[in-house]
This record gives C-alpha cells, structure tokens and sequence, in this order.
C-alpha cells in the first residue's frame, strides 16, 4: 500500500514540474507575442498617422 501511494505521488510531483515548465513557457510565449502586438500595433497607427497628415491637413 505504502509503494502505491509513494508512486502516485511521484507521478504526481512529475505532473506538476511539467506544468511549471509550461507555464514558464507560456508566459515567455505571451511576452514575445506582446511584444510583436505592440510594434505591429505602432506601425498601424503611424500608417494612420501619415495618412490623416497626408490627406487632412
């Protein structure tokens, strides 16, 4: 009985430091994709920008 709970447990750490990893993963991940976001985000309202001065001033 004593193995089966010592196995399950260890399976059970084993599940949660991979969890860890992913998350860790994850959130480099959100970052990098933030980061993309916001520079395509300024492109866009440069574009915006240039177009207002260009055709409204």
């Amino acid at each position: 009985m004593r193995s089966k709970i010592f196995l399950v447990s260890i399976l059970g750490l084993m599940f949660f430091m991979q969890g860890c990893s992913t998350l860790k993963n994850v959130a480099k991940g959100a970052k990098e994709g933030a980061k993309e976001g916001a520079k395509e985000d300024w492109q866009a309202i440069r574009k915006a920008d240039d177009w207002m001065r260009e055709n409204m001033w």
